[in-house]
């Protein structure tokens, strides 16, 4: 576990994804910066969430700049470690498979609630 202060960038958009964050105090912004945009924020995430776990498992680039917004703790799992715990304890694994349906499930949620707000607004008055 790490000491984290604020503005320091645990991981960046495009980058090979090494490792997953978990953060255990504080919390860290994650944000779209594509070339020639302005930083758009997904979400804050705070004590208990898992960071990069998706492209880390897949081998692919982290799709968002995740930094520090309040100090706090980090703790860091490296992808051949992470790959290595799935394989040898099946326990693990499934917490694995739980935190990916938990992350997909909020992506749903949110992407509805988007989905029905933008109708409203749409609507005739």
């Amino acid at each position: 576990m790490d000491s984290v202060a604020p503005g320091k960038v645990l991981f960046e958009r495009d980058a090979v994804a090494d490792a997953i964050y978990l953060v255990e105090e504080g919390s860290v912004s994650l944000c779209w910066n594509t070339p020639g945009h302005k930083a758009g924020l997904f979400e804050v995430a705070g004590p208990g969430a898992v960071l990069g776990l998706a492209e880390c498992i897949t081998g692919e680039r982290y799709r968002m700049t995740a930094q520090v917004v309040e100090p706090g703790q980090v703790s860091t799992i490296e992808r051949p470690i992470l790959l290595a715990l799935m394989r040898e304890y099946p326990e693990f694994c499934m917490q694995v498979v739980r935190w990916l349906s938990e992350n997909l499930h909020g992506l749903y949620y949110r992407f509805q609630s988007a989905a029905k707000a933008d109708v409203r607004r749409r609507a005739p008055n």
